[in-house]
């Protein structure tokens, strides 16, 4: 499974978080495909299969419970950890590791959109919330609106 790759060099407890956001995101996905399964069907014509939606699922999850909380640490560029370097036992967290967080949030970003995935659905809370955006970007694509 590509999250278990993903996520064997993380904490433990971090890595049991991501797992538990993504069974939660994939039996949201499968109350959808039961309850809203007209806009599904729409996606999967569009080449969303449920296979790319696990994916995205899988990237979403990492991001938001490890990737992010990092980039919202390294966003300013002044303050605790920038220009006042922070100690946590052997670790600092200063204007260089920062410069690391920025171009690995960008690495990570550069990957999700070679995917053909937006990186702003990153940012996005519930697989339904997912499944709208996509839909979304989908009709506009198409030149159709929702409303």
């Amino acid at each position: 499974m590509p999250l278990t790759k993903l996520v064997a060099v993380l904490d433990p407890a971090v890595r049991r978080s991501v797992h538990r956001r993504f069974d939660a995101m994939i039996r949201e996905l499968k109350y959808l495909q039961a309850n809203r399964a007209d806009e599904l069907t729409y996606l999967n014509e569009k080449g969303w299969t449920e296979q790319r939606l696990k994916v995205l699922l899988v990237l979403n999850s990492v991001y938001q419970l490890a990737i992010g909380p990092l980039h919202a640490s390294a966003r300013s560029t002044v303050g605790l950890g920038l220009t006042i370097p922070i100690s946590h036992g052997t670790d600092l967290f200063d204007r260089s590791k920062a410069r690391e967080v920025n171009e690995m949030v960008a690495a990570y970003k550069s990957f999700v959109e070679a995917l053909s995935i937006k990186a702003d659905w990153l940012t996005k809370n519930t697989a339904g919330d997912l499944v709208y955006w996509i839909a979304r970007w989908e009709r506009e694509s198409d030149g159709a609106t929702d409303e």
